[in-house]
């Protein structure tokens, strides 16, 4: 049995809350750390062999990194609600970067049919990145500022955490935001 299916298997069976997937990180190891807190530099979100962006190719903007994966039920809700953000603070200067920790590259696709992002995506089968930040759930939002650093860290979604997260991005956009 994977990981993705025991956590899948544990939430089915009631044993993992409705707001997150997991509760000991993505690689499903517990861990004496629950991953990375405000005040933390932001570490890589590149993945060896993989074309992709990393936290460098977003100096000066707020960056938003969401991990997420295909079996998770509040990620369907969740990654909605972070395109709606990316398409209104965008042109702000907000970028996203949303990682699945799906073992396989197919349910990441499949799962994204229903749900169109515009925003960069990087598949993390191998947990590489998963295994930097240590997300304690699924789905964990982190927000970083423009030098690089952690402000905020959202763990699980349920309703009325956009309107948290974004007051959160909003708080280090440049002034003349609307």
């Amino acid at each position: 049995m994977t990981i993705a299916q025991a956590m899948l298997a544990a939430s089915l069976l009631g044993l993992l809350g409705p707001v997150a997937c997991a509760t000991t990180g993505a690689t499903g190891a517990a861990s004496n750390r629950s991953g990375l807190a405000p005040g933390d530099m932001a570490p890589s979100i590149a993945v060896a062999g993989q074309a992709g962006p990393d936290v460098t190719s977003f100096a000066g903007k707020v960056l938003v990194v969401d991990f997420w994966a295909s079996w998770c039920e509040p990620c369907k809700d969740e990654l909605p609600e972070l395109e709606q953000l990316y398409t209104k603070l965008n042109p702000s200067g907000l970028e996203i970067v949303g990682v699945s920790v799906d073992e396989d590259r197919r349910d990441m696709d499949r799962f994204l049919e229903g749900i169109p992002l515009s925003f960069a995506l990087v598949f993390d089968a191998t947990h590489e990145i998963a295994q930097r930040w240590n997300p304690p759930a699924m789905p964990t939002s982190y927000v970083v500022d423009p030098e690089g650093t952690i402000v905020h860290v959202q763990r699980g979604f349920r309703p009325g955490d956009q309107a948290i997260l974004e007051q959160k991005i909003r708080e280090h956009l440049p002034e003349t935001t609307p």
